[in-house]
């Protein structure tokens, strides 16, 4: 105990000694980017939760940092479709996403229903991005009534598309 102590308070005066000093970068080197922007985009998304769904709709993106760092959010509300043999689910759902470097965390919240039965979903969402426009997830819907559609899981596996011409002329 007495050696993890030490190194502890060793660590941390090290630490702390060097952040005595601060280096500005210079202008050039500015950590704002040529793709500090705010824009509203349209969303697609293709996904599968036990069957296939579809998604469109439109996002507020907001994105800066810089190219070894990006940070990015959206705020979004779409239509989701799902069909099956035994009657499709529709669903109207809004989101919120944010990116940092490549890693994205995202919540849902969609009302969906077959016309007969209806449900709310909540679904946290994990994946990788890339610049906030093309993003890939992990989600699990957590389900008010009890998961009452047969072809809708509880585990969801997505690709999203926020558009823009000029997002994909700056990279390429």
């Amino acid at each position: 105990m007495k050696y993890l102590l030490t190194c502890l308070i060793l660590f941390l005066t090290v630490e702390a000694s060097g952040q005595s000093t601060v280096e500005q970068l210079p202008s050039s080197a500015s950590t704002s980017t040529w793709w500090d922007t705010k824009k509203v985009k349209p969303r697609v998304a293709l996904g599968y939760q036990k069957s296939f769904f579809t998604e469109v709709g439109v996002a507020k993106h907001w994105s800066g940092g810089d190219m070894v760092i990006p940070r990015s959010t959206a705020l979004y509300s779409s239509l989701e479709w799902a069909p099956s043999s035994t009657g499709s689910v529709y669903g109207i759902k809004v989101g919120a996403e944010t990116i940092s470097g490549m890693g994205i965390g995202g919540l849902e919240v969609k009302y969906q229903s077959n016309l007969k039965v209806d449900d709310i979903v909540i679904t946290p969402k994990l994946g990788l991005s890339l610049l906030g426009s093309l993003s890939i997830f992990y989600g699990y819907n957590i389900s008010i009534n009890k998961s009452p559609f047969d072809h809708v899981g509880r585990h969801q596996f997505s690709l999203a598309l926020l558009y823009d011409k000029s997002d994909w002329k700056d990279i390429f």
